[in-house]
């Protein structure tokens, strides 16, 4: 897992019921605006195709499709460039609750290397950065402005006095806008609908609410229990909350509609719990107490 900026998202789960309209079994109907790129030679129409493929991959929104947003904001005299910059007034666009926006501001190649007494190595790096904005149709407020990044190991060399092999993976630039579309998709979905323990098996599996389009095998999630929210005086905005780690599970299969998960650490994790990804310091921590965790279960075994 990448860049998440996971730390805000603590935040997102306790503004769910207040800042986004979400009805009982009624899903939310999204709409992928106008995705820009500040990067020459960057065409985003391949990433918006990825973003639209993952949101329909949740199972949790109702997308609707390019063609027809824009003929409804034609028809309402709304440009995608005004409602990004809050040019238009947008009092209410029928049938979608919800406009995705973003511009693609870091996408290319880096290289690193190190050379002594005739040995060398190097690798280059695939990286990409977005910014995000979730608008508010009903009353044109930007509902979430978020910066995702990723980046993923594109290349390796080593040369030994005079011996030398390299790597390169086939496609990295689609992989990393692959990576990217699923971390953002991932942000806005568990922002709107949170990831949660659905059921706990005899078996001792854990039942998640999301699948492979936020998921894959070996992934790690945290599992918490939030307590009040934080308000300010002054706004009524929501600033945070209490959250108490109650658990550490990892993903051992990801489905299309739900992932199985086995227990790492278990501090009373129950039905209805929240879950959400580590970071990249997290998972290095959540790997070792994984193999102590396997460890156990085999002596039991």
């Amino acid at each position: 897992m990448n860049k998440w900026i996971l730390g805000a998202l603590s935040t997102f789960l306790v503004l769910v019921q207040i800042s986004f309209t979400v009805h009982a079994n009624d899903k939310v109907t999204i709409g992928i605006g106008e995705i820009t790129s500040s990067i020459r030679g960057v065409s985003p129409d391949s990433f918006r195709t990825m973003l639209e493929t993952q949101i329909i991959k949740t199972n949790k929104f109702k997308v609707i499709e390019r063609a027809r947003l824009a003929e409804i904001l034609q028809e309402q005299g709304l440009g995608a460039s005004g409602i990004i910059d809050g040019a238009d007034e947008i009092g209410g666009i029928e049938g979608v609750d919800y406009l995705i926006y973003g511009s693609i501001t870091k996408f290319g190649e880096s290289k690193s290397g190190v050379a002594v007494r005739g040995f060398g190595s190097g690798g280059t790096r695939v990286e990409m950065a977005i910014d995000l904005r979730i608008v508010d149709t009903q009353t044109g407020e930007v509902r979430l402005a978020e910066t995702v990044e990723n980046s993923i190991k594109s290349g390796s060399a080593v040369k030994i006095k005079g011996f030398s092999q390299a790597s390169q993976k086939a496609d990295p630039l689609a992989d990393v806008q692959r990576m990217a579309a699923r971390d953002v998709v991932g942000l806005i979905a568990t922002t709107i609908y949170p990831a949660k323990i659905i059921a706990v098996q005899k078996n001792g599996m854990h039942i998640i609410n999301y699948g492979n389009a936020l998921f894959s095998e070996g992934d790690f999630v945290h599992v918490v229990e939030l307590g009040d929210g934080f308000v300010d005086p002054d706004t009524g905005e929501v600033l945070g909350a209490e959250e108490t780690e109650i658990g550490l599970l990892e993903i051992v299969s990801a489905s299309a509609k739900f992932s199985k998960a086995q227990v790492v650490s278990d501090n009373g994790i129950q039905k209805g719990n929240i879950v959400r990804k580590l970071t990249e310091a997290e998972i290095k921590k959540a790997k070792k107490a994984a193999k102590k965790a396997r460890r156990k279960r085999r002596k039991k075994l």
